[in-house]
């Protein structure tokens, strides 16, 4: 990884909010288990109401685990039983929105998105980890700067696919990895 610290300290999922929406996804995992080898897609709401997500990603097979309202930290906190239980073939992240909203510093973002990574990587190897870049909303369009800075961040420190929404989120890696034309 790209970094020396360890990304993942102090970042823990005591007191969260989303313990039984957590425990909710476990339930119906010990009921009805994916297979292993899925694509885990998890982050904010924005992965949770992704209704055509199974139809749009069908070649990799899908385990869908968005939780309303959470933060990067939230999703890095909850990473193995989220996703690390699945032993995912890949991982797609898309969470951050919700931390810059609630005047999390952008900096603090990135180091909750390292520790999922390290989390990732630690457990699974080299797996593909997809990050989709803040999008600018209009409700938010005044946070943008910060928007940007987390994904210049994340584009800068990325060894992994890239999967942009916005011109900003990308523009520097289509330059040089062709997959992300």
């Amino acid at each position: 990884m790209p970094w020396n610290d360890d990304a993942c300290a102090g970042i823990d999922a005591k007191g969260s909010a989303f313990a039984s929406s957590v425990a909710r996804f476990q339930a119906e995992d010990d009921l009805a288990a994916p297979p292993s080898g899925l694509l885990v897609i998890t982050g904010s709401s924005s992965i949770r109401r992704w209704e055509t997500a199974s139809r749009s990603l069908a070649s990799w097979g899908v385990v869908q685990r968005g939780i309303g309202g959470s933060h990067m930290r939230d999703i890095a906190a909850w990473a193995e039983q989220l996703v690390l239980r699945h032993h995912p073939r890949g991982v797609l992240v898309f969470a951050g929105t919700n931390d810059i909203a609630d005047g999390v510093p952008p900096d603090e973002v990135v180091r909750s998105w390292r520790c999922r990574v390290q989390k990732v990587r630690g457990a699974l190897g080299r797996v593909p980890v997809i990050y989709i870049g803040i999008t600018p909303a209009p409700s938010r369009w005044s946070l943008r700067e910060e928007n940007d800075a987390v994904n210049s961040e994340i584009a800068r420190l990325a060894r992994l696919h890239c999967a942009g929404s916005s011109k900003s989120t990308c523009s520097r890696w289509t330059e040089t990895r062709p997959a992300c034309r």
